[in-house]
């Protein structure tokens, strides 16, 4: 087996762990705390990987308005989809708000794709949507008790999904452009920047200060291993597979998040999640069937 197929099954492992660990996180800390967390710590990890690659050269060559969209796009997709997700997380199953957040980016990017490069929908867009809309609604659903449905933790979780669906569609450009590592760079860097300044006005860092060892220890496991290490191999795959094949990571990543939550949470796997997750996958392969 080639390694970049290991590196992307790993980054599909390491992107569903985060939703276990940060509902175990988001029992001491805030959404904002959250969110500074994975940036700053993912952050450090991309920027080490930017000096060993030397292409931090590439800068020179980058523009005011090519700084400012990976400034726009860090605050979108390392600050607003972090703070969502927290907030999502912290109401919902971990379980659940992984297939919602990896149903909604390939909706949200192909809709994208859609208004900006006026690509026409064709059916099998418009059955995965479909198809990926019910599985939602599957996933969500408690027969037992309607009201026990967290409307509030649904509709956080869609919207951090839309947010990086915005971040997937407008970072593909630069990225191509410039090069992976000084675009993550800067975007984790502007979301570190805004998330802190949000922290300093709202929460402050007492629960940073006054956490257990144990907790920092899943503060790095939450920034290295669920986010810096997994952006690094998903783009490393990207770069030598293509997007075809690395879409993959949209299939392995909420089935990941399922097993780990019901082995770190004991969180139950019902038939109707066991459904929802069948009816996202298949959703997300005709978008993506579609895509490429």
């Amino acid at each position: 087996m080639k390694k970049e197929y290991i590196f992307l099954v790993l980054s599909a492992l390491f992107f569903g762990s985060i939703n276990p660990i940060g509902k175990i996180l988001l029992n001491e800390i805030t959404p904002l705390q959250f969110a500074l967390i994975r940036s700053s710590f993912g952050c450090l990890l991309i920027l080490f990987g930017l000096i060993l690659s030397r292409e931090y050269k590439i800068f020179r060559k980058m523009k005011k308005n090519d700084f400012f969209i990976c400034i726009i796009l860090g605050i979108v997709a390392f600050f607003l989809f972090q703070v969502f997700m927290g907030l999502a997380l912290s109401r919902i199953a971990a379980s659940v708000n992984s297939l919602l957040l990896n149903s909604t980016i390939p909706i949200s990017v192909l809709f994208l794709t859609f208004l900006v490069s006026h690509k026409k929908i064709t059916k099998y867009s418009v059955l995965g949507v479909i198809f990926g809309m019910a599985g939602m609604a599957l996933a969500v659903l408690k027969p037992e008790d309607l009201s026990l449905i967290n409307v509030s933790g649904i509709i956080f979780a869609i919207l951090a999904g839309i947010f990086w669906g915005v971040n997937t569609f407008g970072i593909t450009g630069v990225r191509k452009k410039f090069g992976t590592f000084p675009i993550l760079t800067l975007s984790l860097l502007s979301g570190v920047i805004v998330s802190f300044l949000f922290i300093l006005l709202i929460d402050g860092c007492d629960e940073f200060v006054n956490a257990s060892i144990n907790m920092k220890l899943l503060f790095v496991f939450a920034g290295f291993f669920s986010t810096g290490l997994p952006l690094i191999f998903y783009y490393y795959s990207l770069k030598k597979l293509g997007a075809a094949k690395v879409s993959v990571c949209y299939y392995l990543a909420p089935v990941f998040a399922i097993i780990l939550s019901a082995i770190i949470l004991q969180e139950p796997i019902t038939y109707l999640l066991i459904l929802g997750t069948f009816f996202i996958l298949v959703g997300i392969g005709l978008i993506q069937k579609e895509r490429f």
